[in-house]
């Protein structure tokens, strides 16, 4: 979001208090607010206050309106001398809408996404040359469209110096049906984030919608703060070594994602696979690891129709062998007790794993996250190549034994 300015009212700790304000949205994709005030109320804040604070205002050109809450204070400067206060802030949930815009008839929407790289595979004309930079995809009755920023190699630029560690590379357009209202549009795009972040193996999330009427005029901005991950391009399914592998993976995935996500907790699933492969040492790896799998195959086994009792009390290898009667490909070498034994047990019972060599340990977490993807593509129908975790080579899923 471009930079915004204008006055308003700031309410904390039941007080209120005539401010001024400056917001922004940088490519990070995080909210910053500036507060400042001829008051140095700065001094009587709490730490208790931070995460209560509120924000109603207009901005300086009178065309928006700001609302903004959970205004979660992070530098506080002020002065008794000449009284004043300056405020530096994040916001969890922004909302600006312009003044002049009584019945709001809203199009579409356009979403700014955070970590998604890919290669376009609409081949467009743009500027006098013809370009590939989206892609585009029938979900929820409607095509939607996926296009990198126009910047996206500069901003990649600066993730891999190390000057920024996230970024908002890409966008989705997302029409409105008749009669459809935003609570129903917001709850696709969030359905759309987390399919997409299980093969981005990374937060891919919409922290930023823009809201366009019926003569693509910009009427609406939203903002909430959602989870973050560094990026990476260590992803599972791509445009590019997968030719085409993100529309087929839509194609084939998405409805069974949708049905499936609250039955087998597939967002807790993608949190707990993003905590894994985040983790900053190996034990932590398989520790994350171990409990995607559990999480997985118990919410599976169930789904499938098997008591819950009797699952959570069997062994993670016995879960596997029970989950391969109805996927029949997981190889026989992979039933064997290493994963349960020298691997889940030492590190819940004691903290470490002291039987297996660093090189063991990394050959078990490698074998066990692509077998981890394998099963849960299969879960979803798909049919096409995924990136092997092991080697980052495009492969064809395990035949079925």
């Amino acid at each position: 979001m471009n930079y915004k300015s204008g006055t308003g009212t700031f309410q904390i700790s039941e007080k209120k208090y005539q401010v001024k304000w400056e917001s922004v949205i940088p490519i990070t994709g995080e909210c910053i607010l500036i507060i400042s005030t001829e008051d140095s109320f700065g001094l009587r804040l709490q730490s208790s206050d931070t995460g209560n604070a509120e924000l109603i205002g207009i901005t300086d050109d009178r065309e928006w309106s700001i609302s903004a809450s959970n205004i979660f204070i992070k530098n506080i400067n002020f002065k008794t001398d000449a009284p004043s206060t300056i405020l530096t802030c994040l916001v969890r949930i922004l909302n600006l809408q312009k003044v002049d815009n009584n019945a709001i008839d809203i199009r579409y929407l356009k979403g700014y996404i955070s970590n998604f790289d890919f290669l376009g595979m609409d081949l467009i004309e743009r500027e006098g040359r013809k370009t590939r930079d989206k892609f585009t995809v029938n979900v929820h009755d409607r095509q939607v469209v996926f296009q990198e920023l126009d910047d996206k190699k500069i901003i990649l630029e600066q993730v891999k110096s190390n000057r920024i560690d996230k970024a908002i590379l890409s966008t989705l357009t997302f029409p409105f049906l008749d009669g459809e209202n935003k609570e129903q549009t917001n709850h696709c795009i969030e359905l759309i984030s987390w399919f997409l972040s299980l093969v981005n193996v990374k937060a891919t999330m919409v922290p930023l919608i823009e809201y366009y009427n019926n003569n693509d005029e910009l009427v609406e901005i939203e903002y909430q703060e959602l989870i973050t991950s560094r990026y990476h391009s260590n992803v599972i399914i791509d445009n590019h070594l997968c030719f085409g592998g993100l529309i087929q993976y839509f194609n084939e995935c998405y409805e069974v994602f949708v049905e499936l996500k609250n039955d087998l907790a597939l967002s807790s699933l993608v949190t707990s696979i993003l905590g894994m492969y985040e983790g900053k040492f190996l034990e932590h790896r398989l520790a994350g690891l171990i409990l995607s799998y559990e999480l997985l195959l118990t919410k599976y086994l169930v789904k499938l129709g098997n008591n819950f009792e009797v699952i959570k009390e069997l062994s993670i290898q016995d879960k596997l062998r029970r989950v391969n009667t109805h996927l029949r490909f997981i190889p026989s070498h992979l039933f064997a007790d290493t994963l349960r034994k020298d691997v889940r047990n030492a590190l819940f019972h004691t903290g470490e794993i002291s039987v297996l060599t660093f090189n063991e340990k990394l050959e078990i977490y490698k074998e066990y996250y692509d077998l981890l993807i394998q099963i849960i593509l299969r879960i979803l129908n798909y049919r096409g190549k995924y990136i092997n975790p092991k080697d980052y080579t495009a492969t064809n899923l395990l035949s079925r034994v």
